[in-house]
């Protein structure tokens, strides 16, 4: 455990030189309503150094508030630096989002008009807690090196392709969670059809056709193919499984034989 007298001095200016150009604390704290009334803590500068006090620095919040106090930066009780770090949520999360929308992109991993972008979550654990307390979920953008979103929900926050506004031209891959015909909706609406995606399909995840309006039956489909079949793609349509009068979605499927170490595995597991 660190002691706040052992935290007087830190680095902030050279985090504030960091920030994007243009990019106003205060403007943003007022807009997100994290700062309503000068009070306590005057600007957007002195939120964000208490909240990367609490978090990143690893003080609880006795310390916080004594070392706000010591920097001449707050005078806040424990129950106010938690209160003012509540408010401060949407404030931080806009910040993440201009932080990572700044990054200057690196060399360019794209086929022409097209952007590829990976998504996945993770959960996190409090100390001594036996289930997931909160799940980060992000999309990596391969052309840029970087993350384009990240995003931090309660435990019943559920991966969905979505997550990260999707951009004309992007192509979303996702693993087997991500299959699920609402979210492939969704993801298809709000690009205003202009994104793509590829996700590993479960066999039942989505209720299957042939271009000609056919149930497509990917079990008897996958029988039948010979054992030195070479991946190749087959053109259909999908929709929901539960839900097969939703409108259906036009798409292509992958198929190939998993290599045989990855069955050993998986019938070992």
């Amino acid at each position: 455990m660190q002691d706040a007298a052992s935290v007087l001095t830190d680095r902030f200016s050279e985090v504030l030189e960091r920030l994007p150009a243009g990019l106003d604390l205060d403007v943003l704290a007022l807009e997100a309503k994290a700062i309503q009334r000068r009070r306590e803590v005057v600007d957007g500068a002195a939120l964000l150094r208490i909240a990367l006090a609490r978090g990143p620095g690893g003080l609880s919040l006795r310390q916080t508030a004594a070392w706000a106090s010591m920097q001449g930066i707050a005078k806040l009780s424990n129950p106010g630096v938690k209160y003012r770090l509540d408010q401060a949520t949407e404030f931080l999360a806009v910040l993440v989002e201009r932080l990572l929308a700044a990054k200057i992109p690196g060399a360019e991993l794209r086929w022409p008009g097209r952007t590829l972008r990976l998504a996945d979550g993770t959960c996190v654990s409090k100390p001594g807690s036996t289930g997931t307390d909160w799940r980060v979920h992000g999309v990596f953008d391969l052309g840029r090196g970087g993350f384009s979103h990240l995003e931090l929900t309660d435990q019943h926050g559920a991966e969905a392709l979505e997550r990260g506004a999707p951009h004309p031209g992007e192509i979303r891959i996702g693993d087997g969670n991500y299959a699920r015909a609402p979210v492939l909706r969704r993801l298809h609406t709000q690009s205003g059809g202009r994104a793509d995606f590829i996700v590993r399909l479960g066999w039942n995840a989505l209720q299957l056709t042939t271009p000609a309006g056919k149930a497509f039956d990917l079990v008897d489909y996958l029988q039948c193919l010979p054992p030195d079949l070479s991946p190749h793609w087959r053109s259909g349509w999908s929709c929901s499984a539960r839900r097969p009068r939703r409108p259906k979605r036009r798409g292509r499927r992958c198929v190939a034989r998993r290599p045989e170490r990855a069955r050993r595995l998986t019938h070992a597991a």
